[in-house]
């Protein structure tokens, strides 16, 4: 069975930030996450025990740093991180992540349309450590009016 990821991982691809042991696609990359970014692990598993330690330790600490920037960026109370696959028959096997930003009351924010510019600062904060104060900062200038 060919894996989508793998190819993504390979070729031509929406990535916006790598890292050794994962790269964060663009929203719109996967069919489930047309407003969310997708966090792939290079390594081809079907599930977080079957990746190398020190690969596991870098994803959870890129999933960790980015749930904070999401938070501080869209204002909201927490971030569910959604993996897939749930299970190693669902296609290619290839595991993923999507943090998707929720309101108190779980309604999922539209984080990362293609017309919002904090997706961008979120992605700069993940090149450049910076901070979640700066990020919240600007919040309130570039969130767009709804």
């Amino acid at each position: 069975m060919i894996c989508r990821w793998c190819d993504l991982l390979e070729g031509a691809r929406p990535v916006v930030y790598e890292e050794k042991a994962y790269v964060l696609l663009a929203p719109g990359a996967g069919r489930c996450a047309r407003n969310n970014l997708t966090l792939i692990p290079r390594s081809h598993v079907a599930v977080i025990t079957e990746l190398p330690a020190e690969e596991m330790t870098a994803v959870l600490a890129g999933l960790s740093k980015l749930s904070s920037l999401l938070r501080q960026a869209y204002g909201v109370d927490r971030v569910d991180i959604w993996a897939h696959p749930k299970n190693a028959s669902r296609r290619a096997g290839h595991l993923h992540f999507h943090p998707v930003p929720k309101t108190v009351t779980g309604v999922p924010v539209n984080a990362g349309a293609v017309d919002d510019p904090l997706i961008d600062e979120v992605v700069r904060g993940m090149a450049e450590g910076m901070t979640t104060e700066r990020i919240a900062h600007r919040r309130r200038d570039q969130r767009p009016t709804r």
